[in-house]
């Protein structure tokens, strides 16, 4: 409806989660229970300019994001952008490392590319939850616009994928811990091994892992999958650092200008 009516303003959808965050998705706006998960998805006539979501606290996802161009989130230049920014924070610091020449406009619309796709799969696993759009121009200025057509089947595949590896994966939130050393490493390349034993600390998420490695989730879990079955690596559910934090997103709402 939004992409056909070449709509302007956010979306949020707010969602149940569980205690392996997933979530159920619904067109019906009620009442929802805490712990508040939801999701802000940014459009300009019909088409994704950003998206973020409730638990990304102190810019972390784009920090998994810029360590593919070893780039580091200042903390001191953070703290500017917030104070002046009336832009959500995340977004407003991408263009501060462009204009800074830190990053290149196609490495920031590849970032913001990829945390749509995130978001969208999230979206597609939900089964209950509640909307609300509020009409009007919320970011400036733009960076990229995405069909929303397309990226929806897209993901709309991956989501299906990642369905035929339950039980073993259930949440992106999930991390790993090695079971078995000597068995993967006498069935991993060098290179691979060494990934593996750095990352399955049981504290980094898949979905930080597949930010960083630079693959899509789906095939990540997929490389993964034969030794999790083999129990020779072990998924744990990792807690989330914003989890006591959450922020409520009426309060979100409400903190923006008036977009009607």
């Amino acid at each position: 409806m939004i992409e056909l009516g070449q709509r302007t303003g956010e979306l949020l959808i707010e969602a149940h989660q569980t205690s392996l965050g997933k979530a159920s998705y619904s067109s019906q706006v009620g009442t929802i229970d805490s712990p508040k998960v939801f999701w802000l998805v940014f459009f300009f006539n019909g088409k994704i300019v950003y998206t973020t979501h409730s638990q990304n606290r102190g810019c972390r996802r784009l920090r998994d994001y810029l360590s593919r161009y070893n780039v580091d989130i200042i903390p001191e230049d953070l703290e500017k952008v917030q104070r002046i920014t009336h832009n959500e924070i995340e977004y407003a610091y991408l263009w501060q490392l462009i204009k800074q020449n830190r990053l290149t406009p196609d490495q920031g619309k590849s970032i913001i590319g990829q945390m749509a796709k995130e978001t969208l799969f999230d979206l597609l696993s939900l089964r209950q939850g509640a909307f609300i759009f509020e009409m009007g121009l919320v970011l400036d200025p733009l960076l990229i616009s995405i069909e929303i057509e397309p990226l929806v089947r897209e993901m709309m595949q991956e989501v299906q994928q990642w369905k035929q590896l339950h039980p073993y994966f259930e949440s992106p939130e999930q991390g790993l811990t090695i079971a078995a050393a000597e068995q993967l490493k006498d069935s991993l390349p060098q290179k691979a091994y060494e990934q593996l034993l750095h990352w399955a600390d049981g504290r980094t998420s898949l979905r930080r892992l597949s930010r960083r490695l630079q693959r899509n989730l789906g095939t990540l879990a997929r490389g993964l999958y034969p030794y999790v079955e083999r129990g020779w690596l072990h998924p744990v559910i990792t807690r989330s650092p914003s989890s006591s934090t959450q922020t409520n997103p009426s309060t979100e709402l409400d903190s923006k200008k008036n977009l009607m």
